[in-house]
């Protein structure tokens, strides 16, 4: 799977950049949405919001530090919150913090281990945060912990095999959805699968039915169907299932010529879909949206019907001078 590679060896050398989950859609009213992009003028990543219809523009809303990333932005169920990740290359640290939705209050969420904490996701009662956890090895670790790092709790462990990545709470109840990317011992990808932890203990793979590869999962508010990006040898595209991996429905096919797309998330109302593109400057050569020191593509954001009909886009990095880093997207509820 070319983004999750792409991405995966972004992690381990550029700043733990994400692996496309989508942030947590709670059920209400239409809000906000909030990615994290790459501001050309500054070089950096950073948190923006914007509504879901693009009307009004962008606001950033985390400050530019020099060789600070904020990342993979996640709604708390009321809209009060986002939780985010927080690369200092200074430091050498990866932290998850959380602020309010204009920015400020800006607060740690995490413990001072030597791990690296990213992709968090919060769950209804704003009492458990879900996140990976990047060991001295590289593994990736599916943890819980409160929003305070404390209460640290293994879910799902990872190996020199193994990793895990974009996990994401149910807006109904404790179970946590992520993908799972199983390596190859000569290399390369054999398997990435969705999984669902069912009260942090059970792990159930939903999409071990089929060979395909699949990434980017999320839940639609009323938990009754989970998005995901399957990632086919020559066209991406973005299909809904079953919790249980039934009935899988393609709701809209990028071709590999024109890129890839990542992070598709529902609108708190239902009807909605968002999600990123991603379009290689040169087809040929690949592209990367996520590094601002390689800008060798163009990202845009998206909306469409929940039925995948009337594809929008809402953002444009040849217009806006920022595009979404493919980490994640999350669309919170209207306050």
């Amino acid at each position: 799977m070319r983004n999750v590679i792409s991405l995966f060896v972004g992690a381990l050398v550029v700043g733990l950049a994400a692996v496309s989950p989508a942030g947590a859609t709670f059920p209400g009213t239409n809000g906000l949405l909030v990615f994290s992009g790459v501001d050309t003028n500054s070089a950096s990543v950073q948190i923006f919001r914007i509504a879901g219809d693009g009307s009004g523009g962008l606001t950033r809303l985390t400050p530019v530090v020099g060789g600070v990333w904020n990342e993979s932005p996640s709604w708390s169920a009321d809209a009060k919150l986002i939780y985010f990740d927080v690369f200092d290359m200074n430091a050498g640290t990866t932290r998850i913090y959380r602020m309010d939705a204009n920015g400020g209050s800006r607060t740690l969420s995490d413990s001072t281990t030597p791990a690296a904490h990213v992709f968090p996701s919060v769950d209804r009662t704003g009492t458990r945060v879900a996140a990976v956890e990047f060991g001295a090895s590289g593994s990736a670790s599916l943890i819980r912990q409160r929003p305070d790092g404390s209460d640290r709790v293994l879910v799902a462990a990872g190996s020199d095999q193994v990793s895990n990545f974009s996990p994401q709470y149910a807006p109904d109840g404790p179970r946590i959805l992520f993908n799972q990317v199983t390596f190859a011992s000569g290399g390369g990808i054999q398997s990435s699968d969705i999984v669902i932890a069912n009260n942090g203990k059970h792990l159930k793979t939903i999409t071990q039915r089929t060979d395909d590869q699949f990434s980017s999962p999320s839940w639609a508010p009323d938990a009754k169907t989970i998005l995901a990006v399957r990632d086919l040898p020559q066209s991406d595209q973005i299909v809904r299932m079953t919790p249980g991996g039934t009935n899988i429905v393609v709701l809209l096919t990028v071709p590999s010529a024109e890129g890839f797309v990542a992070s598709p998330t529902f609108s708190p109302d239902g009807k909605k879909i968002a999600f990123e593109r991603c379009t290689p400057k040169n087809p040929q050569a690949g592209g990367d949206c996520g590094d601002p020191a390689n800008p060798s593509a163009l990202g845009s954001l998206w909306v469409m019907n929940a039925d995948g009909s009337n594809p929008v886009k809402i953002l444009d990095q040849t217009t806006t001078g920022v595009q979404p880093d493919m980490s994640s997207l999350s669309w919170g509820v209207g306050q």
